[in-house]
């Protein structure tokens, strides 16, 4: 009887080995899953305008993501003033991602590319001083109303085919948190977390 029981008892534990080793295997789908859903954000990201005929030194975005299986959707709306009064645009771009590895940087971080397959840009407003600082009439954007195809990109934005974004991320106590963008983001990783965070809706 004590030899069967040992016998019951190995075998569990092997099972239960087995069961944490199949569950640690692919620790980047863990993250995959975790970011599944749309996540939201109460602040704003603070955009610089280097352009000195601008007519604002910064614009504000206030952004959502979905990520929905190995598909992130990013929409952005841009305005002039930080009380969110004065639209510019809005902003959206789908595309794949891909949680490559962990990063030693942050804890709980991880190496994300992003990619995109369609964006569009459409005008808030008809100031013509904005217009001109983004040089939207060159790509013939031109009418409020009106959402825009930009997959061969236009102004500040690549075309789909010319960037993907080298980010990291961290998913850590149900808050999502993306690098600090730069200029170079489409060829070398980003290497600092935003201070701004995203909860899932």
């Amino acid at each position: 009887m004590n030899k069967f029981l040992i016998t019951i008892v190995v075998l569990l534990c092997i099972s239960c080995n087995s069961d944490d080793d199949g569950s640690n295997a692919n620790p980047e789908a863990e993250v995959v899953a975790q970011l599944q859903g749309t996540w939201i954000s109460s602040e704003t990201t603070v955009f610089p305008i280097a352009d000195p005929d601008s007519p604002f030194a910064q614009a504000y975005l206030d952004e959502f993501f979905v990520f929905d299986g190995e598909t992130n959707r990013i929409r952005s709306t841009a305005y002039a003033d930080e009380a969110l009064t004065q639209p510019i645009l809005v902003y959206e771009s789908v595309g794949p991602f891909t949680i490559l590895r962990e990063s030693d940087l942050y804890e709980e971080t991880w190496e994300a590319d992003f990619g995109n397959t369609s964006q569009t840009l459409e005008l808030l407003t008809s100031d013509p001083e904005i217009l001109n600082v983004f040089g939207f009439e060159n790509c013939g954007i031109t009418e409020t109303g009106i959402v825009y195809n930009i997959n061969e990109g236009c102004s500040i934005f690549p075309g789909i085919d010319d960037c993907i974004e080298r980010d990291i991320i961290q998913v850590s106590n149900g808050r999502l948190r993306f690098g600090v963008r730069t200029e170079d983001i489409c060829e070398v990783r980003v290497t600092v977390l935003q201070d701004k965070f995203y909860t899932k809706q």
